[in-house]
């Protein structure tokens, strides 16, 4: 039976290796989903971490235990720090993979009220013991080591407790709340000043500056005074700092498990990474369903592209299949002999699919747009051991569809036996219009779909649920609409061939004559081609418009290139009207001045403060946002797009408001909402800062309305609470009013960069000015951050994965038919030539059938995915923006995305009819025209 199948292998090889092709490109997409997903997630999880340092400035994957517990007189601490060492090795144990980089432990006592001895002033101060601290720490002023003087314990400070309380070296410090037994108070002095020895050292989970109100103990100390003072009570702070580099998309699971069983048996357990966690998880099921949804049309088309070449096979092998019937071989034993071959094919396949699923994962996962790879960002991605799983179970399912062919012809014998596949005047879906059904379904879903946006809208934003059917209904509509566009090109074609077939030529009536007869063999490789071109237009378009949408949105609420601003510091102002009340300090304005000048096109400051209320008579709206600008800096600095400016350009809303140091500009909405137009006045107030008495105001603007505007930079109309879209309302103002009325309020500094300058220049640049800016927004760098988002970067790869795959069995199953076409009608071509035709017009029939199969075929593809890229797109893009937004979805397309598109299938094309020319070549003619001559 092995020499039969290898046989039957050798004499069918080009078909058998087309088989093979689809066996390995079906392995390759099983396969690289592990993969894919891994390395995305890898992305991801690494992206979440340098996010949370930069955002925090402190590491991200610590673990550790906080409580307070009676003080032990006779042991001291180090029975606390035996029980935390057993606590540490218990999470080493289980959390056996991951390395621990560092641990920190601080053991404290309550604040306790205290005097200094230099200006007799009260503050409140608390006790520390923290271990390690001697190599990790070095002194900056004093000594390290001393010991009592005059019945005082040495401490040390930080410069921050130093600065914070105005103590200085020597001072001593009396405790009032701690007495001996003879009734003495404890007495501490400053014996030294430290900082970390190296800030980048991990030991440091808490810095010496989150230490204002503290002063830190030797170990002995620290034992005397909880002894001889009696301290009730201690509380102490353990951190274990975990290697997250040691954390990926393979143990992550793990990972959780374990923290969340830690946290159930020990309600003391702590962990700095549990939003982390959330939105890791969260995302995977996001892109796991998304990897799922957006494979299902590839692996459609590559098992039809299975079944297809099967059935060729099968249709040349109908007489070796009934003659082995006629000589005792059972139905069983064809079968049987059949999934032999599909497993000797599937082998090969699967040892060609694996490594071609590491390319085409390596191909989509370093996309930035459809069909774009950039390698500057390049992302590795690493074999995952799933992937062979993966693959056998994409033979298995091969195998079947190789097989399903066979089942209807294992009965024949040479009595019986039928042609099954000689031409029919209709395909399945054509006669029991299978096309319209699922078109109409597919127009029905999307139809409700659009009825049911703002739910959809909450349900992705909320749930974090993607909506499958969404997905489905796009590729459900390009094959129906695709169907749909073959069965009005099979009229068109009897119409034309009806009107025209008594005065055309011999070759052109013939040419008619074969397209209408074998439409239903064209037809699979007809829809093939709709099918990739189609979803080509469309999956260009939506990776185009889900990337421009989102970019607008970044530049939109960034409002210019570069935001930031340093954290301010503020002082208790007391005063009898008004209680307490935060003052701000400015920082030194010009200083930005040296920094920004060289790089920066232009700057400004920008005072932003949420939850204002504005009045007008009884009504009152909260939830409102004030902006304080300089208007001529603000209009040279900041940006908005050209959506926003159709009927009046937002300069002429701030020349209006620059002359008038009393006027304001609000939000539509806000007009709406109290019902008021230009040149009436409303009071914006703003509330005292101070949480104890948030009752009082810290200033009210009486403003006159000069403009009103729906859109302005940096002011994003909707935002959501508690599942429900809600409004931000917005007022406009001078600078100079809101100072006057609110006092000074911390500003941001709003920054456009020269051309040729980068945010990484200006973050360097203000590093190197000893400017410390908290928060830090750049346009470039959301926007790149939103490409390398392993949901986008997914979306971008699986649309060039299905492109490439579909592209490519699409031109194999060109070749297969039309030279399978063309080796049977050997015959025909020498009868034509006997009749007097001659070979020029034979080129030209065969043209002609090339029009009518290919051509029209690329035309319907184009038309049918720019119908389905108006149709869908937006309904698409909510998956990945589901925010209402001023920004308006739009339709995104270039011109030069379907010039690539149509360059590569016209370069396949080509290559498709060299090789179609070459075989022509190589038929044995001569024989077929003496045939004919005959």
């Amino acid at each position: 039976m092995f020499k039969l199948i290898y046989n039957k292998i050798k004499n069918k090889k080009w078909l058998s290796f087309s088989l093979i092709l689809g066996i390995a490109f079906l392995v390759a997409v099983f396969a690289s989903k592990p993969m894919f997903k891994s390395g995305a997630m890898d992305v991801t999880l690494r992206t979440y971490f340098t996010d949370y340092i930069e955002e925090n400035n402190k590491y991200p994957t610590i673990i550790g235990r906080k409580d307070a517990v009676s003080a032990d007189y006779e042991e001291g601490i180090d029975k606390i720090l035996t029980s935390l060492n057993g606590y540490e090795e218990t999470w080493k144990k289980y959390l056996n993979r991951q390395r621990v980089i560092s641990s920190q432990t601080v053991i404290s006592t309550g604040q306790f009220s205290v005097k200094t001895s230099y200006e007799d002033k009260s503050m409140f101060l608390r006790l520390n013991y923290m271990d390690d601290l001697d190599s990790h720490s070095s002194v900056a002023g004093g000594e390290e080591k001393q010991g009592m003087l005059d019945g005082a314990y040495p401490v040390l400070i930080s410069e921050r407790t130093m600065d914070y309380n105005k103590l200085v070296l020597g001072e001593k410090i009396y405790v009032n709340d701690l007495l001996d037994s003879s009734g003495e108070k404890l007495t501490l002095y400053v014996a030294g000043v430290i900082k970390e020895s190296d800030v980048t050292d991990l030991y440091w989970c808490n810095t010496l500056y989150d230490y204002d109100r503290d002063v830190f103990l030797d170990k002995d100390s620290f034992n005397e005074i909880i002894k001889n003072y009696s301290v009730a009570s201690v509380s102490y702070v353990h951190n274990v700092v975990l290697d997250y580099h040691s954390i990926n998309s393979q143990n992550i699971a793990d990972v959780r498990y374990y923290i969340e069983e830690f946290v159930k048996k020990d309600e003391c357990f702590t962990y700095s990474f549990e939003n982390i966690l959330t939105d890791y998880f969260e995302m995977d099921r996001k892109v796991d369903t998304l990897i799922y949804v957006m494979a299902l049309p590839i692996l459609m088309l590559t098992l039809a592209f299975i079944y297809m070449v099967s059935g060729k096979i099968i249709e040349s092998e109908t007489e070796e299949i009934a003659m082995l019937r006629s000589r005792g071989l059972s139905r069983f034993e064809i079968i049987k002999m059949y999934i032999l071959e599909s497993l000797i094919l599937g082998v090969i396949g699967y040892a060609i699919g694996i490594p071609l699923g590491m390319l085409l994962c390596f191909i989509a996962g370093n996309t930035t747009d459809f069909l774009t790879y950039e390698r500057e960002y390049i992302i590795a991605y690493a074999f995952n051991p799933l992937m062979l799983m993966y693959g056998i179970v994409a033979v298995a399912i091969a195998t079947l569809f190789i097989v399903l062919p066979i089942i209807p012809y294992s009965d024949l014998t040479v009595a019986s036996r039928v042609n099954k596949y000689e031409a029919k005047s209709k395909t399945f879906w054509e006669k029991y219009y299978l096309d319209i059904v699922l078109l109409i379904i597919s127009v029905y879903l999307l139809i409700n779909y659009n009825r049911q946006v703002d739910s959809i809208r909450i349900s992705t934003m909320f749930d974090g649920k993607l909506d499958p059917v969404i997905f489905i209904d796009v590729i459900l509509f390009i094959i129906s609409a695709g169907m749909l566009s073959l069965r009005v090109l099979q009229l068109l074609v009897r119409f034309i061939y009806k009107v025209g077939k008594k005065r055309w030529k011999l070759n052109t009536y013939t040419a008619f004559l074969q397209i209408t007869r074998t439409f239903s063999k064209q037809v699979f490789i007809s829809l093939f081609l709709i099918l990739t071109i189609a979803m080509g237009v469309f999956d260009s378009s939506q990776a185009r418009t889900i990337s421009k949408n989102h970019q607008e949105r970044i530049a939109y609420e960034n409002g210019a290139d570069v935001r930031f601003s340093e954290k301010w510091s503020k002082k208790t102002m007391i005063s009898k009207e008004n209680g307490n009340e935060y003052e701000y300090v400015e920082p030194d304005y010009g200083k930005y001045s040296i920094v920004l000048s060289d790089i920066c096109e232009s700057y400004t400051r920008v005072i932003e403060r949420d939850n204002l209320i504005a009045k007008k008579n009884q009504t009152s709206i909260d939830n409102c946002k004030i902006i304080g600008i300089n208007t001529k800096e603000f209009g040279e600095t900041a940006a908005l797009s050209d959506e926003f400016n159709m009927d009046t350009h937002w300069y002429s809303y701030l020349n209006t408001l620059s002359q008038k140091p009393e006027g304001i500009i609000i939000s539509k909405n806000l007009a709406e909402a109290l019902g008021v137009n230009k040149g009436e006045m409303i009071q914006v107030v703003l509330k005292n800062e101070d949480p104890a008495d948030v009752s009082k105001n810290r200033g009210v603007l009486s403003g006159n309305i000069c403009e009103i505007v729906d859109d302005w930079p940096g002011y994003d109309k909707y935002y959501y609470e508690d599942g429900k879209e809600k409004e931000n309302y917005l007022i406009i103002a001078n600078y100079s009013m809101v100072i006057e009325k609110f006092r000074m309020l911390p500003y941001s500094i709003w920054a456009r960069l020269k051309a040729g300058h980068t945010v990484e220049e200006l973050k360097s640049k203000l590093s190197e000015a000893g400017i410390i800016s908290y928060q830090f927004a750049s346009t470039y760098e959301e926007i790149l951050k939103v490409k390398n988002s392993p949901f986008v970067q997914t979306t971008n790869g699986m649309f060039t994965l299905g492109f490439i795959v579909t592209l490519l069995l699409c031109m194999v199953g060109f070749l297969i038919y039309w030279i399978v076409s063309i080796g049977k009608r050997e015959l025909q071509f020498g009868i034509y030539r006997a009749m007097g035709m001659s070979l020029k017009e034979i080129n030209g029939m065969l043209i002609l059938e090339h029009v009518f199969s290919t051509l029209f075929s690329i035309i319907l593809g184009i038309g049918v995915g720019a119908l389905a890229m108006v149709l869908f797109s937006k309904l698409y893009s909510l998956v990945y923006l589901p925010e209402k937004h001023n920004v308006s979805m739009v339709l995104e397309w270039q011109p030069g995305d379907m010039l690539k598109l149509l360059a590569i299938v016209g370069i396949l094309l080509v290559v498709c009819a060299m090789i179609i020319r070459r075989k022509i070549k190589s038929l044995n003619i001569t024989k077929a025209l003496k045939l004919g001559e005959e």
